[in-house]
């Protein structure tokens, strides 16, 4: 279950700078010995695109706060080149806890960012570099469409690391009636997207996360997270439900504590025009409007809707 992030130890002090430079953060699941936390920022789109760059800094720590595992997707905007927006992100975060690290961390990315450029086709492999200080292991590298950074620390005692979902999603089973019923159709064995068919006129599509067979068998079904595009009409009648959107009897991936909560904030923002980030129910929400809005504008407004946040990936 989602969460305020606890005031407790270096993630709390990393998540005090990282809300300080606009960062939303929560900690999104907890076992007994670990938990996820999860912060995000995002560049405001551009004309009427509702698509944000986003930076994502995922952390896992102890219960009591000490650091164990952190990577970072940093994205650029404008002139803003995607390691400068690391750079930058990492001066606002654990480098500001740990300040000794500093000159070492920035030497490298200086170093991988002059080198040559890394594409999907390019001949030469990417360029990675690992080094650790008294803090912490670190992974810069160069990555296919950000750069990759990630790093570890001795507090890692184990890896009961917290992967459960159960508390705010449903599964694709539950879910898979619902939704065929409303005119999506889901690829065999839950295979991500669900499409919504032309028959409806509708270019609405649901991206969503299942477990990692390798990391969890217990659920192979289980919803993690998931995004859509709610495309809006211009029918005043939709401007206060979601119905005419694909869902007759609501979202049928979220448990029922969840449902009505989200649904509400969903179509707020439709109505409003307002995006909103944040915790609902104890699930992770992020409902983005565009940003050129209409002036004058029957029916709900197109959003981006995004509904929990997927388990760290860990990578040692």
């Amino acid at each position: 279950m989602a969460v305020p992030v606890p005031d407790r130890g270096d993630v709390a002090l990393v998540v005090s700078t990282l809300e300080d430079a606009g960062f939303f953060c929560a900690q999104v699941r907890a076992n007994d010995v670990a938990a996820q936390i999860w912060c995000r920022a995002s560049v405001a789109p551009v004309d009427d695109e509702i698509e944000s760059s986003v930076t994502v800094v995922n952390m896992v720590s102890s219960r009591a706060g000490a650091i164990q595992y952190a990577d970072i997707s940093a994205r650029g905007s404008g002139s803003q080149s995607d390691w400068d927006r690391l750079s930058d992100v990492l001066n606002e975060s654990f480098l500001a806890v740990w300040p000794s690290d500093s000159s070492k961390v920035q030497v490298v990315i200086a170093g991988l960012e002059r080198g040559p450029g890394f594409f999907p086709d390019d001949p030469h492999p990417p360029r990675t570099k690992t080094f650790s200080t008294k803090n912490a292991g670190y992974l810069i590298a160069e990555g296919g469409l950000v750069p990759k950074f990630r790093l570890i620390t001795s507090a890692v005692q184990d890896y009961s690391w917290p992967y459960d979902a159960s508390d705010y999603a449903t599964t694709m089973t539950a879910a898979g009636p619902d939704l065929a019923e409303a005119g999506y159709e889901c690829f065999p064995n839950w295979t991500s997207p669900c499409r919504r068919g032309v028959e409806q006129g509708s270019n609405q599509e649901i991206r969503y996360t299942t477990p990692n067979p390798n990391v969890s068998l217990d659920n192979p079904d289980q919803i993690l997270s998931l995004e859509m595009l709610n495309p809006g009409t211009r029918r005043d009648a939709d401007r206060e439900s979601l119905p005419s959107l694909g869902f007759p009897r609501g979202l049928p991936f979220l448990v029922s504590a969840a449902r009505a909560p989200v649904e509400a904030q969903i179509v707020q923002t439709q109505r409003t025009g307002e995006s909103f980030i944040g915790i609902i129910a104890g699930t992770i929400l992020i409902v983005e409007a565009p940003h050129n809005k209409p002036k004058i504008r029957s029916g709900p407004l197109p959003v981006n809707v995004t509904i929990g946040v997927p388990p760290i990936r860990i990578v040692q």
